[in-house]
């Protein structure tokens, strides 16, 4: 049971983090509250990593992979997954997100030998059938925005269902999940520093009121990431991935106790992240 608990961990850790990103990027811009994040990530995982695994023989294949992961997600898949909760609120930008086992079972499927079973068909067509139901109406959020912003969260998605199946493979060839997190965490920073760097807009908020949360996203966001990677290195990501992906669940609860103000739960919203979550255990179980 012990990558179900770590992958049930982070799922829960994940909710935590996007519920402070949402309060924080009430008064922040997505590219700062992301530089934020990682900021406090990268620290952290570092800290953890000198504190906890001071020597260990680094494989430089191994290097090169999680750091690709990093750009995948967090780069790519939290600028996403960010610009998604900025547009969309919290609730429905990580129920779109919790699609993600769809992308991370078949790339799992096809490039690491991992098997297929009809629990898992069955999970994955609840997970597509929950992304419906939420994308059904304008629900969710007292925000107003358009069709085509569903897009970004799935796109999000995507770079976090194609990350964890490189997560795993970087794994097998250095079993070390808090430096492989912290590599993947450091690409990150890098790739955002450029980015923005190339489009002139590396700001620090540092008296912004939104900047605690998300340092406190990050501490938290830190916790998820060596959950996961925790339990990708003792699981397939076939079990590991969905489980992690019930995460949309815990958002809304968290979402009703602490956003009332920003964040309108609805039938449809509650229906389809458990749905999603649905999906999420019929895949585990398979």
């Amino acid at each position: 049971m012990i990558p179900e608990l770590l992958a049930f961990s982070s799922a829960i850790f994940w909710a935590i983090q996007i519920t402070f990103s949402r309060k924080g990027l009430l008064t922040l811009t997505v590219t700062s509250g992301l530089m934020v994040n990682l900021i406090v990530v990268t620290v952290t995982l570092w800290l953890f990593t000198i504190i906890f695994f001071p020597t260990q023989n680094i494989s430089p294949t191994a290097i090169l992979v999680f750091a690709l992961s990093g750009a995948i997600a967090p780069f790519l898949g939290r600028l996403f997954l960010f610009e998604g909760i900025f547009r969309l609120g919290s609730s429905l930008a990580a129920s779109f997100r919790g699609i993600y086992p769809l992308f991370a079972t078949f790339t799992a499927i096809i490039f690491l030998g991992e098997k297929i079973t009809l629990l898992i068909f069955l999970g994955t067509l609840s997970i597509i059938s929950g992304a419906v139901i939420v994308s059904s109406s304008n629900i969710g959020s007292k925000l107003k925005f358009r069709k085509l912003d569903i897009s970004i969260p799935i796109l999000g998605a995507l770079c976090f269902g194609l990350a964890d199946p490189i997560r795993k493979f970087g794994l097998g060839l250095l079993n070390s999940p808090i430096l492989g997190a912290a590599i993947g965490s450091t690409t990150a920073l890098a790739c955002l520093t450029l980015f923005l760097t190339y489009r002139r807009k590396i700001v620090l908020p540092v008296n912004n009121e939104g900047t605690k949360y998300l340092v406190i996203s990050g501490f938290v966001t830190s916790f998820a990431l060596m959950t996961l990677f925790f339990a990708l290195s003792f699981g397939s990501v076939v079990l590991v991935t969905p489980l992690s992906g019930t995460a949309p669940l815990f958002v809304l609860i968290f979402s009703h106790v602490f956003l009332k103000q920003v964040e309108k739960v609805t039938p449809f919203l509650v229906i389809g992240a458990i749905v999603i979550v649905l999906g999420s255990a019929l895949v585990a179980i398979g």
